[in-house]
């Protein structure tokens, strides 16, 4: 008989039911995200996370940043982990599994541990005050979603997300890395923040 790790969650936890027996795309996935991830969530994962990676990267070369080999690294390192984590924490088994009784502290950890913004100034052009304001707010916007009523907690989550767009494009982020403000938010606030829909 083959034990899940400890860390996933287990289906009858999640979903309800065992999970169909999958390609090494979707078990993949459901490492990811939640044991009971469909196909299609894992489809739409992968070609989302590829597609908005590629389109981060094109923009970036029609920008000319005059980035270092280690700054395009970087810079596409953090779009490919963002990209994939926007079209993943929106999912349904992502949320049933991030939203499951007694995760709340996981929830928190996951929050605080996306320091990105605050190593960004190390490599690049940041601010700092741009770079810890952007951080202060998603933990301030997260917050607000988590402990906002389940029926709103959406609704929330998108006033919260464009609220901080609009002070983020005032803050001077360099010459290809516009990006990296919004779909940070989107990530964290605008979907992993977001509880499931009661069935």
């Amino acid at each position: 008989m083959i034990t899940l790790p400890m860390s996933i969650p287990q289906p009858e936890l999640v979903g309800g039911r065992q999970p169909a027996p999958s390609s090494p795309l979707v078990t993949i996935f459901r490492r990811l995200s939640g044991p009971d991830a469909t196909t299609a969530e894992a489809t739409v994962w992968l070609a989302g996370t590829l597609g908005i990676t590629a389109v981060a990267a094109v923009v970036a070369v029609s920008r000319s940043p005059g980035w270092s080999a280690l700054q395009w690294v970087l810079a596409m390192g953090i779009a490919f982990d963002f990209s994939g984590g926007v079209v993943s924490n929106a999912t349904s088994a992502a949320k049933r599994s991030v939203h499951r009784p007694g995760r709340t502290r996981s929830r928190a950890l996951f929050y605080a541990a996306h320091v990105h913004p605050l190593v960004l100034p190390l490599a690049f052009s940041v601010p700092w005050t741009a770079a810890a304001a952007l951080y202060a707010g998603m933990l301030a916007a997260a917050a607000l979603v988590e402990l906002a009523p389940r029926a709103v907690a959406q609704p929330v989550a998108f006033a919260a997300v464009a609220a901080g767009l609009f002070l983020a494009c005032g803050a001077g982020w360099p010459i290809g890395l516009e990006w990296f403000a919004p779909v940070y938010l989107l990530k964290l606030v605008g979907a992993y923040a977001v509880p499931p829909e009661r069935s």
